[in-house]
């Protein structure tokens, strides 16, 4: 998704911007009330040396979190932006490694007007050992706004795109989500079926 509001040289458009502030909301409504939130809000935080231990602090909108470890979980980090405002900020976190080191990827679904205020903020005693090493950058750049999801359920999709509560000009589409190819790596199988047996018996197991 793009925004041609970016930079003073846009022809005529009075007001511009940095081309990676705005924030867009994305909503996917499918089969039976199938329902699927995501946007354009997303910053990664990424620490360049995970093997030092302490804590560091989130900053959103002026307000502080409490320490997190330099190893903290997903969830955790992500309870714990929820909690810094009433009504809870809605985001979903995703912790991956690079090499040894930990990255976050937020996703802010609520509260969209701060977004883009996250940073980093030494620990409540002042250390600043992990908080100087980790860094916060945004996918968004230029105008460009990728936003990225993943639907569970095959059917027909109305996708629409808001930006503070009103809906982008002609950004209603209709998706078609059909199933993909099967992949061993991502089916299972269960049952008692794949442990024993009775000879003349019928056994049976599911695959999923």
């Amino acid at each position: 998704f793009a925004n041609i509001r970016d930079g003073s040289s846009t022809s005529h458009i009075s007001s511009f911007g940095d081309g990676q502030s705005d924030a867009f909301l994305v909503t996917l409504n499918g089969p039976q009330g199938y329902r699927v939130t995501t946007s354009s809000a997303v910053q990664v935080i990424q620490c360049s040396d995970s093997n030092i231990v302490g804590s560091f602090r989130l900053s959103i909108g002026g307000m502080l979190s409490l320490d997190l470890p330099h190893n903290v979980s997903a969830a955790t980090m992500q309870v714990t932006i929820g909690t810094l405002y009433d009504p809870p900020v809605s985001v979903e976190v995703q912790r991956t490694l690079s090499g040894t080191n930990y990255a976050w990827t937020v996703t802010f679904l609520s509260h969209l007007e701060l977004w883009s205020s996250l940073a980093i903020e030494p620990a409540s005693d002042g250390n600043t050992a992990v908080s100087s090493i980790i860094s916060v950058t945004k996918l968004c750049a230029d105008g460009f706004y990728p936003v990225r999801y993943t639907l569970w359920k095959k059917g027909m999709y109305e996708l629409a795109i808001t930006s503070l509560n009103v809906q982008v000009s002609e950004s209603t589409y209709t998706i078609e989500v059909t199933d993909g190819e099967t992949k061993s790596r991502s089916s299972m199988a269960v049952g008692r079926g794949l442990m024993s047996g009775v000879a003349g018996e019928q056994s049976s197991f599911v695959i999923q």
